[in-house]
């Protein structure tokens, strides 16, 4: 008899421990990594253009590593995150790159698109983001700034679901308009209308301080792709501020 029951604890365990993979392979796909985007753009002019913080930045056009250096010798304790796309095998990747003055910190990744870059403390010095051949820039922290943002976000080997965006003007005057585009391939992310999907827009009338779109279903973009917001005013040098939400899941 204690035989017996000894047998059918030891079977009732293996039926747990196998039940628990089951059920963590099955729930695997519900697994999200959660992200918002929020930039104010001041340089907003009458052809459409993608929201960003830096109004030179450029993105990669050759996949390469990646350098970083500050303008003042002191900026020597901040992390610098780098998120984007390895040239590998095209999967999201983050590098944290710690600053080194004034003397260039090159990245160990070899990128293929940069996403977003941020830095843990406010820097002394403007804070540079360049390719590491040929020296080309790419983007820059602003002194007293920790990002430098872009609404955009690069979607890799996940899939990407969009859950809401909203854009603020701040000019009292003329209009202002958004369109929140996904690029189905991201090769083409470098192309103002290429392989390009509109997916929702937002317009700002001159009465108007700001519009919004949420999704009760999100929208989904899929994987290999390129979102963006792009931005275009009535006027030259406009103001506005976009927020973009989403998430992004391994299945």
């Amino acid at each position: 008899m204690k035989k017996l029951i000894t047998i059918v604890i030891a079977s009732l365990v293996c039926l747990s421990v196998f039940a628990g993979d089951s059920v963590r392979e099955r729930n695997g796909h519900r697994e999200t990594d959660g992200w918002t985007v929020s930039v104010k753009d001041e340089t907003i002019g009458v052809t459409p253009g993608l929201i960003t913080q830096v109004a030179n930045y450029k993105q990669i056009s050759t996949p390469d590593s990646i350098e970083l250096l500050s303008s003042s010798a002191s900026d020597i304790t901040q992390t610098i995150t780098i998120e984007g796309i390895n040239n590998k095998n095209g999967k999201r990747i983050i590098e944290k790159m710690s600053l080194t003055g004034t003397d260039v910190a090159s990245s160990d990744t070899v990128f293929r698109f940069i996403d977003q870059v941020s830095s843990d403390d406010v820097a002394l010095g403007l804070i540079t983001l360049r390719v590491q051949d040929d020296n080309v820039f790419i983007t820059s922290i602003p002194r007293g700034s920790v990002e430098a943002g872009m609404v955009q976000h690069y979607s890799g080997d996940k899939n990407t679901y969009i859950t809401g965006w909203k854009a603020v003007k701040a000019s009292s005057n003329d209009t202002l308009s958004f369109d929140l585009r996904f690029y189905l391939d991201e090769t083409a992310s470098s192309a103002d209308t290429l392989g390009v999907a509109t997916r929702d827009s937002l317009f700002i009338e001159e009465e108007e301080g700001s519009d919004e779109s949420y999704f009760p279903q999100p929208i989904k973009l899929g994987t290999n792709g390129w979102i963006a917001v792009y931005g275009q005013g009535s006027t030259a040098a406009m103001t506005g501020t976009v927020t973009l939400f989403g998430y992004d899941t391994n299945r």
